[in-house]
C-alpha cells in the first residue's frame, strides 16, 4: 500500500479490508525454530529444544545493549522517557526474527545486531504512540510513559527513537532498506487510523480484522526477516520466502 492511500483512509476503513495483501506470518517461535535447523553449526543443540532467546542469547544482550546506546540524548526528558520503556524489557519478538533471518542467510552479527535494535526502536516508538492514542495507564509492566512525562514529550521521544532508527540504516549504508523501512512505517500508520475508524464496528468482518492486524502488527515482522535475509547471502526467492 503505498503511502499515498493515507488520505483516503478516514472514509474508506472497511472497504480497504479486500485492498491489502494478508501476510499471516507463522508464529515467532516456530519461524526462529525451523529456519534455525537449517544453519549446521547449530543443529544439534536443537535436540535439546532450546528457547528463540535462549538460541540467540548473546546476539539479544547485544540488540539491548545497543538500544541503550541508541536512547542518549542530550535532553534529560528524551533519554528518561526513552530508557523508562527500553529498560523495562519485552520479548524482543522482532529483533530474535531478524537475527534468525540474518543466521540463516549468512550474515555477520556485527551487521544484523544495529539492524535488530532499529526495529526495535521503531517498535518501540509504536508502542509509545498507542498508548497515548489508547490512554493506556501501563506498558510492560510498568506505568507508560506519558504518566511520567507527559504526552508532549511522549509524542516526541516516539518520533526520536523513529529518527534514531533511520540513523542506524544511514550507517549500514544499503539505501534498499531505507525503502523498505518507510513504507512499513506508513503501513503501521494507515494500520492505526484503520482500527480507530473501526472501533466499536460489531459488523467488522475477518477480512476488516485481518488487514488491520497486519498494517498494524505482521508488516514490520515480515520488514525483519526480510532485512535479516536481505544483508546476507540468499537469492531473491528465498528472501521473499522468508519474508512471508
Amino acid at each position: 500500500m503505498p503511502c499515498g492511500r493515507g488520505a483516503a483512509i478516514g472514509s474508506a476503513c472497511r472497504r480497504q479490508a479486500g485492498d491489502i495483501l494478508t501476510v499471516n506470518p507463522p508464529a515467532p517461535g516456530r519461524f526462529i525454530r525451523r529456519t534455525w535447523m537449517h544453519s549446521g553449526p547449530v543443529r544439534q543443540s536443537l535436540a535439546l529444544s532450546p528457547s528463540p532467546s535462549e538460541l540467540l542469547h548473546d546476539e539479544l544482550r547485544r540488540v539491548d545493549d545497543t538500544l541503550l546506546r541508541l536512547a542518549t540524548s542530550e535532553v534529560e526528558v528524551i533519554q528518561a522517557a526513552a530508557r523508562h520503556i527500553l529498560s523495562a524489557g519485552g520479548k524482543r519478538i522482532r529483533p530474535q526474527l531478524l537475527l534468525a533471518a540474518a543466521r540463516v542467510s549468512g550474515a555477520a552479527p556485527e551487521r544484523a545486531i544495529p539492524l535488530a535494535a532499529a526495529v526495535e526502536l521503531v517498535h518501540t516508538a509504536t508502542l509509545v504512540h498507542d498508548d497515548i492514542v489508547d490512554d493506556s495507564d501501563s506498558r510492560r509492566g510498568r506505568t507508560a510513559v506519558q504518566f511520567h512525562f507527559g504526552n508532549s514529550a511522549s509524542v516526541l521521544m516516539g518520533d526520536y527513537l523513529v529518527v534514531r532508527a533511520f540513523r542506524v540504516l544511514a550507517d549500514d549504508g544499503d539505501p534498499r532498506l531505507w525503502g523498505i523501512l518507510t513504507d512499513t512505517i506508513c503501513r503501521m500508520c494507515e494500520g492505526e487510523v484503520l482500527q480507530i475508524c473501526v472501533k466499536g464496528d460489531t459488523a467488522l468482518d475477518l477480512a476488516g480484522y485481518e488487514t488491520v492486524i497486519e498494517s498494524k502488527t505482521a508488516i514490520l515482522m515480515a520488514t525483519c526477516t526480510r532485512f535479516g535475509a536481505m544483508i546476507g547471502t540468499l537469492p531473491d526467492p528465498q528472501i521473499e520466502a522468508l519474508a512471508d
